[in-house]
């Protein structure tokens, strides 16, 4: 049978597998033959081994009960003796009787001939007989065994050669095992042999009969096999009703039945209803074509629909009549998923890429651009399609040596590359400054294909540094010519960074573990801590614009040094919180100095002025006091109607002293 006719009456022929692998009744009775002589080979060896293991047994237990009455009746005799003689001789019988029950368990000979033939069995009878007269003799001497040295010897020497019959005796028992267990070896050889022969020559018999059978079995398994534990969903309909005639275990389990769930249901059972219309319509071209490809949705027990991929073979009879479709459905919902995923990846891509302001590329190995994003247009006015082919280094500026060769560098040793800064041109021959980085793109070999990474225009960017490096350069100037000490203080983490004049004034460490902070508040002096804190506090809590206090700094050798601290807090958090302070520091002891000076002399000028004022006061009333005299001398003159002896008219009539006025 052909590979296509397999495939065809698959199903009919995997219901005749057992049928078609069924034996011939000749091997069948040689094997029935051949198990009844195996059988009856390992029932009689067992036979054997059980009763040689009980025949051991028993005369082992006639060994221990020898010693253990002889020592009972030997040492019964000894004074204070806890052995008892009585309990010997019960134990000699005890050992006469397991002798007669291990030659009761004697085999027969492999020869077939009776026990009593058999060496063992002899010297067993022997023993057993040697065994009693001992018996025998220890129950004639009675208590006389004590006091004759001769009989203790006699019967040692006698319970020792017991002794010495009984291991030989096992010895050759065990020998007797061996041997006999070697003849059922033989016998296994000489059926296995024959049992050899025998299917060797049926089987040679039925070889040239069953070598056509065996060929379409082991494509039915083959197919079977791979139809079982295939890892896609395979499965067969009939092209006359389109009904399933197998399915494998993995198309059903995608659709959630288990395989008999769907034989012999219609295949418009794994269709959406709106789908089977658009099938029914295919499935003619399909029988005419013999073969087809197309991606459709399926839908399982619980009403999930999910893509698949189907590939549909149609077998024919010798008419060309379709008589059944093999189908290999292929799951491709993660495939799909993969796809949406790349499309959403792609798009995300483009819109970074256009909002980006820096401008994305790809170059091959000899750095010529295979893509350019839209935003070198904003950057260099050139448009993204002029650029796919032209070269890398066509952009450079200036001498191009220096990047050319880092890059050609970079590449030969298949290195990604970081901030790597350099000078190009834009459409109008204007120089920029950029800032790239790029990974490689490497073949499945390993080796580079090109590059792909992005640029950033950071013209303005160095522009600005310049400018700040300028006004940093103008601001420690200033500072030099105003010898201020300036600090930034990072409130957050703690450190501050300060100019080489605050240092000197203050003589704090960058590197220093102690926090700014409570650095600067350990150099104000105790009695303007509070005074100090309080300040920052209240501009930390946004009550004052700024903090302008002046202190003493604390362990100063020599003369008080005053300065003056003034800052702004510069940022904060969205909650009010401060997060970072910048300042100045002066040192104004000088002008502390002066303002005490004129302090001084201010006051000297008040208490000198007060003397003065008090001088004054004393003249003043001195010279009242003897116009007041002169005015009464001058009124008792009148009363006396003399001439008033003084000149008083120069006084104010309404003034606080009065008299009349005359020559003095």
């Amino acid at each position: 049978m052909k590979p296509t006719e397999i495939q065809r009456d698959w199903p009919a022929l995997a219901d005749r597998r057992a049928d078609r692998l069924a034996w011939p009744s000749p091997v069948l009775f040689a094997l029935a033959l051949f198990s009844m002589a195996f059988g009856w080979i390992q029932t009689e060896q067992q036979n054997l081994l059980d009763r040689v293991g009980s025949q051991q047994a028993w005369l082992r237990n006639a060994r221990v009960d020898l010693a253990k009455g002889y020592l009972h009746v030997f040492l019964s005799a000894t004074p204070e003796s806890p052995f008892d003689r009585r309990e010997g001789l019960a134990l000699l019988d005890q050992a006469s009787r397991a002798l007669a029950a291990a030659l009761a368990e004697a085999p027969a000979s492999p020869a077939g001939k009776p026990a009593e033939a058999d060496p063992a069995t002899q010297k067993l009878t022997a023993y057993t007989e040697t065994m009693r007269q001992f018996r025998e003799t220890l129950a004639g001497v009675g208590d006389g065994i004590a006091g004759n040295p001769r009989l203790q010897t006699e019967l040692r020497i006698r319970f020792f050669e017991l002794e010495r019959q009984a291991q030989a005796l096992d010895n050759l028992i065990a020998a007797n095992l061996g041997e006999r267990m070697r003849t059922f070896g033989r016998y296994y050889g000489w059926l296995l042999g024959t049992m050899a022969c025998a299917l060797l020559g049926i089987g040679w018999v039925a070889y040239r009969a069953k070598r056509g059978r065996d060929r379409v079995e082991a494509g039915l398994r083959l197919w079977a096999r791979a139809f079982d534990q295939a890892d896609f969903g395979l499965a067969i309909a009939d092209a006359t009703d389109d009904s399933f005639l197998a399915v494998n275990p993995k198309f059903a389990a995608e659709r959630g039945y288990a395989p008999e769930d769907l034989i012999g249901q219609p295949i418009a059972k794994v269709y959406p209803p709106e789908v089977w219309p658009q099938i029914q319509r295919l499935l003619p071209q399909l029988d005419r074509n013999g073969h087809g490809m197309f991606e459709t949705e399926h839908i399982d027990r619980d009403g999930r629909r999910f893509p698949v991929m189907i590939d549909i073979t149609v077998t024919k009879d010798a008419d060309g009549k379709p008589l059944r479709r093999v189908a290999y459905a292929l799951n491709i919902s993660e495939r799909k998923a993969a796809e949406r995923a790349l499309r959403l990846s792609e798009a995300r891509f483009q819109d970074i890429a256009k909002a980006s302001a820096d401008w994305i590329w790809e170059v091959d190995a000899d750095w010529r651009f295979r893509y350019v994003s839209d935003s070198i247009q904003d950057q260099l006015d050139y448009r993204a399609d002029e650029m796919l082919g032209a070269s890398f280094f066509d952009l450079l500026a200036g001498d191009a040596a220096g990047p050319r060769e880092t890059l050609a560098e970079i590449a030969e040793h298949g290195l990604p590359f970081r901030d790597l800064e350099y000078t190009i041109r834009n459409r109008q021959d204007q120089h920029r400054q950029v800032l790239a980085n790029g990974v490689p793109i490497r073949g499945d070999d390993g080796s580079v294909l090109g590059y792909r990474g992005l640029t950033r225009d950071i013209t303005e960017k160095r522009q600005a540094e310049r400018h700040l490096l300028v006004n940093q350069e103008r601001l420690q100037l200033a500072l030099l010519a105003s010898e201020d000490g300036l600090w930034d203080w990072d409130i957050v983490e703690g450190g501050a960074y300060v100019t080489h004049r605050y240092r000197e004034m203050t003589g704090y460490r960058p590197d220093s573990t102690m926090p700014y902070f409570d650095f600067f508040l350990q150099g104000v002096l105790a009695e303007d801590r509070e005074r100090v804190q309080a300040a920052f506090n209240a501009h930390f809590a946004g009550e004052t614009q700024d903090v302008d206090i002046d202190y003493r700094l604390a362990n100063s050798a020599g003369p008080t040094q005053w300065l003056r601290v003034k800052g702004r807090v510069v940022e904060r958090t969205i909650d009010g919180k401060p997060l970072r302070m910048v300042g100045v520091m002066s040192d104004v002891s000088t002008q502390k100095d002066a303002e005490a000076l004129l302090l001084r002399q201010t006051g000297e000028l008040a208490r000198r002025n007060a003397e003065l004022e008090r001088f004054n006061r004393a003249m003043v009333g001195r010279e009242l006091e003897m116009i007041r005299l002169k005015q009464e001398v001058n009124e008792l003159s009148a009363r006396l109607g003399e001439a008033p002896p003084y000149r008083t008219d120069f006084i104010h009539r309404g003034g606080a002293v009065g008299g009349a006025s005359g020559d003095a």
